[in-house]
């Protein structure tokens, strides 16, 4: 759903629509610290499994902050019925947000399946500039939440739009590989695109803020 044509204001005076970018910005940091956990750094696969359970607690957490949103506008709906615009905007960007701590999980689990060993191999080269970016993305996506901010959200939508043609052009490159079942391009290609997914949706909640 776009909705980056609409000339609508979130009123910030509002206590609903407050909590409800309280609870975004909350799954947004909880994103960030599953994020943090696919770190190229980690050692050892005893290291990695010791925060499943931390991660699988996360992403709860952020299911149900989504759920919270969700509450939150369609008891706003039964009051007052020109909300309608804002709640889908506030349901978009949860949705959005919902979506890039699913990926974070995802990218967690690439950790798992390839090794350490071969994970921190991959984020040597173009991997490792992405994950800054992409910190950075959501840093910045939570600021723009709190304070809007249309110079930094069009900078961050065409930002978005980058890193996603980015990962799509390697993608294609390693479908190219020789020997497709080798683990480390599956991998590759794997990583890649949960990468783009996280830099889509931070676009899309930029652009539903723009």
């Amino acid at each position: 759903m776009q909705m980056s044509n609409r000339s609508v204001e979130l009123d910030a005076q509002s206590v609903q629509v407050s909590a409800a970018l309280q609870c975004v910005d909350r799954m947004l940091l909880r994103s960030h610290w599953i994020f943090e956990q696919t770190s190229p750094h980690q050692v050892t696969i005893a290291e990695i499994e010791s925060t499943s359970d931390a991660i699988t607690d996360a992403d709860t957490e952020i299911n149900q902050l989504e759920e919270e949103v969700r509450r939150q506008v369609l008891q706003r709906l039964t009051q007052q019925a020109d909300f309608v615009p804002i709640g889908l905007l506030l349901l978009s960007i949860s949705r959005d947000a919902e979506r890039v701590g699913d990926y974070a999980k995802n990218i967690f689990e690439v950790l798992l399946y390839c090794g350490p060993s071969r994970y921190a191999s991959m984020h040597v080269g173009e991997f490792q500039l992405v994950r800054t970016q992409l910190v950075e993305m959501i840093q910045a996506t939570r600021a723009v939440l709190q304070n809007h901010q249309p110079s930094l959200i069009r900078e961050l939508v065409l930002q978005a739009e980058e890193l996603a043609r980015q990962m799509d052009f390697l993608v294609q490159q390693f479908l190219e590989v020789q020997n497709p079942q080798a683990k480390e391009p599956a991998a590759t290609v794997l990583l890649a695109r949960h990468y783009r997914r996280i830099a889509k949706h931070l676009g899309n909640i930029c652009r539903t803020l723009a």
